[in-house]
């Protein structure tokens, strides 16, 4: 974020005092409250600064109460889409400023570690789409499908060729 400042429902890429160290990856969590909001989760539903929040991204309502707190000076409050299977700042406490690393616009493969079976684990529907923006994320696996498959296909060929010659 060099030009602005994260705003509420902006998807950030962040460090933890972990990933600092190199000891884990970055995450990417959605921003629900700037520094001074207001946060609580009651009855199933976020509340930023006493006003319910409407997420139809989420996977259904909340299953634990949070209790209201207030985000401090220079921190965001973070929490992931799947609210009621996600470690965020209900967990960890609140991200700093200089902890934020930018926005994502990729995913190129995505993994539920929850899922049984090997199969199951990757989401297919969520590989190589796009972050952010309006409406829904653009897939472009299937184009990568085709250009690795042109590629292999220009590669067995110009090997055939050189064999040639």
């Amino acid at each position: 974020y060099d030009f602005t400042d994260p705003v509420r429902g902006d998807i950030v890429v962040f460090h933890t005092n972990t990933s600092l160290k190199g000891e884990t990856p970055p995450l990417i969590k959605r921003v629900v409250g700037l520094e001074y909001d207001k946060i609580e989760v009651k009855d199933g539903k976020l509340y930023v600064n006493d006003i319910v929040q409407d997420e139809t991204f989420t996977n259904g309502p909340i299953d634990d109460d949070y209790p209201a707190e207030v985000v401090p000076k220079d921190h965001i409050f973070v929490m992931g889409d799947n609210r009621n299977n996600s470690e965020d700042s209900r967990t960890w406490g609140y991200v700093p400023f200089n902890h934020v690393v930018g926005k994502p616009v990729f995913v190129w493969m995505s993994i539920d570690g929850q899922a049984r079976g090997l199969a199951n684990k990757f989401r297919w529907e969520r590989f190589f789409t796009t972050v952010g923006g309006s409406g829904q994320p653009v897939s472009y696996f299937k184009i990568f499908l085709g250009l690795l498959a042109a590629w292999f296909v220009f590669s067995f060929f110009r090997k055939r060729r050189k064999q040639k010659a």
